[in-house]
């Protein structure tokens, strides 16, 4: 039997940060670690996942579209830009609290799904996340 999908609405997404080749790339997905493997394919250079921010579903396009906006001036093409970890962890930290969206914190989701994943980045530095499929009203 096929997994019962929650409505778009009520679903947790992810605002990401990838890094390659001294770039950065801001988007968002529902599981950012398949988005990840499924860019690598058509990249010759290895993409590191650096960070995620759980987003209610509803409200993540317009978080990710301010993080850019934020970062224009240091656009290089599409969604990469040419700009530190920092700036651009600021520049989504900044389209949070802009677009008046609440920050759900990694060890919210995961006290909510009971489990927390631990993964390492290229540099070896240690960053958490949980990437799951549930009801976004349950943490906001």
């Amino acid at each position: 039997m096929a997994k019962k999908r929650l409505p778009r609405s009520a679903r947790l997404c992810y605002i990401y940060i990838v890094h390659a080749a001294g770039l950065h790339k801001i988007g968002w997905s529902e599981d950012p670690e398949q988005r990840v493997r499924d860019m690598q394919v058509g990249s010759p250079l290895p993409l590191n996942l650096v960070h995620v921010y759980p987003c209610p579903s509803y409200e993540v396009f317009k978080v990710e579209r301010h993080a850019h906006r934020a970062l224009a001036e240091f656009h290089v093409r599409g969604e990469w830009h040419d700009c530190s970890d920092i700036e651009a962890a600021a520049a989504i930290a900044e389209a949070f609290t802009a677009n008046g969206v609440k920050q759900i914190s990694i060890s919210d989701v995961g006290a909510l799904l009971g489990r927390a994943y631990i993964a390492k980045s290229a540099d070896g530095s240690v960053i958490r996340r949980a990437v799951a499929r549930h009801r976004v009203s349950e943490l906001v």
